[in-house]
């Protein structure tokens, strides 16, 4: 009774989004999206490295189920703002290696799949992509997605900072 009025009351709040929203990956902690905490398990990992003023990161991205393929994908980003936003393009160079059932794709699979995620983003080639983090229940956050300055919330998720070590990884 006590957490649903505190949900009730936090929802009140104004939210705002966070500063510096990617200051906890500075300390090793890496991003969950649509985390599942009782299997530990996320749609996607992003983990993010800090050269001087640069951003760059790795994501592990699940594909598809069955087999169970997950995409690994590298791209620099900068702050805007309270945002952290990356510019869409050459995606196809972005895919730097793919798995399937747990087991390295083939080059022909991996080149294949390139071609594929190119053709899905080739509308936002060029475009600015940011996502802004809105601090949610339970120390996880919104990421609130804009393409070009303009709002996509179908694009939206729920993000948490996770530790691998603690067993956190990508899975259906």
């Amino acid at each position: 009774m006590i957490i649903s009025f505190a949900w009730a009351l936090a929802s009140l709040q104004p939210q705002t989004a966070v500063p510096d929203p990617l200051a906890p990956s500075r300390s090793g902690w890496i991003s969950c999206v649509e985390p599942d905490s009782a299997a530990k398990t996320c749609v996607s990992i992003y983990q993010y490295t800090w050269r001087d003023q640069k951003i760059f990161y790795d994501v592990d991205l699940l594909m598809d189920d069955e087999p169970v393929t997950i995409l690994r994908m590298r791209a620099q980003m900068y702050y805007r703002d309270d945002a952290a936003c990356s510019r869409t393009s050459q995606a196809e160079e972005g895919v730097v290696g793919m798995s399937i059932d747990g087991r390295e794709a083939t080059s022909e699979a991996l080149q294949a799949t390139r071609r594929e995620v190119a053709e899905i983003l080739k509308d936002l080639d060029g475009e600015e992509y940011c996502v802004q983090y809105e601090p949610a229940a339970d120390g996880r956050f919104t990421t609130r997605v804009s393409v070009e300055g303009v709002r996509r919330p179908e694009s939206d998720s729920v993000m948490m900072w996770v530790r691998r070590e603690d067993g956190w990884r990508v899975a259906p």
